[in-house]
């Protein structure tokens, strides 16, 4: 299924997303929603600029503009009484991260969301290593973790390297407050 990258930074984009990652039917099995959130220094005292949300079964990946909506990106409702707030603290959808640590942290720390009903897949990554007898003194990032268990091609690695220099000031390309700089303005 062709999958389509929606950038939600207004309301009427926000209350399309919430048709999507919080539908009022649920299929059988219920519902899974892939959740990333990126940011300046993500812990309690950074930023949240992104919170990227992907249904399993969907053709759209939503990418929530926090700097853009502010606080309206968790807290607006729409007519259906829906709010992306809702959806991370429900327990109705399964929320799948990977390594929720800080995202976590931030979130509550930062917005006063508290995550429900999730399932941090580094710790499913690590639970699969120890039951098969392999290494588990430390957690794989999501590189290692997709490199060890899927053939990816060799684009996604280019596209990975690209994604990362737009915000690594250590490549001399970017500085860390840029995520949030380039969704200010535009560039």
């Amino acid at each position: 299924m062709p999958t389509q990258t929606i950038i939600v930074d207004t309301l009427r984009l926000l209350y399309w997303c919430l048709e999507d990652i919080a539908p009022t039917t649920l299929a059988p099995g219920g519902l899974t929603i892939s959740v990333d959130v990126e940011g300046v220094e993500l812990c309690r005292a950074g930023r949240v600029c992104i919170v990227q949300f992907h249904v399993s079964g969907s053709s759209y990946i939503w990418l929530l503009d926090v700097v853009a909506l502010g606080q309206q990106a968790f807290d607006a409702i729409d007519w259906r009484g829906r709010s992306v707030r809702g959806v991370l603290q429900g327990t109705a959808a399964r929320k799948l991260l990977y390594d929720v640590r800080n995202d976590s942290d931030a979130l509550y720390n930062l917005h006063g969301v508290y995550l429900q009903n999730v399932c941090d897949v580094q710790l499913l990554e690590l639970a699969l290593r120890y039951h098969t007898n392999q290494k588990t003194e430390r957690l794989n990032g999501l590189k290692r973790a997709l490199e060890t268990y899927l053939t990816l091609p060799r684009a996604s690695a280019r596209i990975k390297e690209d994604g990362i220099a737009l915000f690594s000031p250590e490549r001399g390309v970017a500085t860390r407050s840029s995520c949030a700089a380039r969704w200010i303005h535009g560039s």
